[in-house]
């Protein structure tokens, strides 16, 4: 969509200015195609922030933090303990969300905890991503 908005603007540039131009757009489009090309992905089952975030912080300092996305279910937080993401991985933006907020908005919460999603994207890698959608279930 974006090159097609470049295109539409191509024609009032004078022809130095052009050249430049797409230059630099080949070169952005490459550098992001190069970067996304050895992107590291990590799916985890957490089965609970407090038992799963050591092996998350164990699995960044193993590969030498070349993890760039992480994609983690069931952390079990309240809505009100989600920071502790961005306490726990500070090298990481952190989204997503939790699914007890009806269970804890009925009273006491009973029985086991469950659910919730969260997605850790590389500080590095934040001005390329975009959050489309996200509820308690799921985040895209």
């Amino acid at each position: 969509m974006r090159l097609l908005c470049l295109q539409a603007a191509d024609d009032l540039l004078p022809l130095t200015m052009r050249q430049s131009y797409w230059q630099a757009v080949e070169l952005t489009i490459a550098t992001t195609t190069k970067r996304l090309r050895n992107l590291e992905i990590v799916s985890y089952n957490m089965h609970s922030f407090n038992q799963g975030h050591t092996v998350v912080n164990d699995m960044i300092t193993n590969n030498n933090n070349n993890v760039d996305v992480f994609l983690l279910q069931e952390h079990w937080l309240t809505p009100s303990n989600l920071s502790l993401f961005d306490t726990n991985f500070p090298g990481y933006f952190s989204y997503g969300s939790s699914a007890m907020s009806k269970q804890l908005e009925r009273g006491m919460l009973r029985g086991s905890p469950f659910g919730s999603v969260m997605i850790l994207i590389k500080n590095a890698l934040r001005t390329l991503t975009e959050t489309i959608y996200c509820e308690e279930r799921f985040a895209i």
